[in-house]
């Protein structure tokens, strides 16, 4: 469905991990983006865009990308 780009910033001793990712303009149905953090840490909140996003899965470590928010996404995974 063609290239993807991304940059993921890890900000552990803060909590957090910033991602950004670019898709191309065809996409399959469902996007899953692993976030493994160290220590054991789970996924405790996400934001897509600024806004709140409920669409993850803390015992797998994913977070399912919204295809139909556009085709550049910024994210930030907040760990517990």
């Amino acid at each position: 469905w063609g290239p993807v780009a991304f940059s993921i910033a890890s900000h552990v001793t803060a909590g957090s991990v910033a991602a950004q990712v670019d898709l191309p303009p065809r996409n399959p149905d469902v996007i899953r983006l692993r976030l493994r953090a160290p220590g054991g840490a789970r996924i405790q909140r996400v934001q897509v865009n600024g806004r709140e996003w409920n669409q993850f899965d803390a015992g797998e470590e994913t977070v399912t990308i919204p295809t139909d928010a556009g085709r550049h996404l910024q994210l930030e995974i907040c760990y517990r």
